[in-house]
């Protein structure tokens, strides 16, 4: 095979296979991101309800907006 096709040749293999495993690895990462977190579900069996359960007492509020 000539030098001239050889190389661009492998160079498409390689980036064709790097494509597709970054493609497997992210749809394997998005299928278990979608999955419920059992720590996430509350006491009524919801998903998400804890989230509403934050105690805001310990946030500050901003400053007021002066000299605009």
């Amino acid at each position: 095979m000539k030098p001239e096709l050889r190389t661009p040749l492998i160079l498409g293999i390689v980036i064709v296979t790097g494509i597709g495993a970054m493609s497997l690895i992210f749809s394997a990462y998005d299928e278990q991101v979608a999955a419920p977190d059992a720590s996430l579900t509350g006491a009524d069996g919801t998903a998400g309800s804890a989230l509403l359960t934050i105690d805001k007492s310990g946030f500050k509020t901003a400053p007021g907006i002066v000299g605009i």
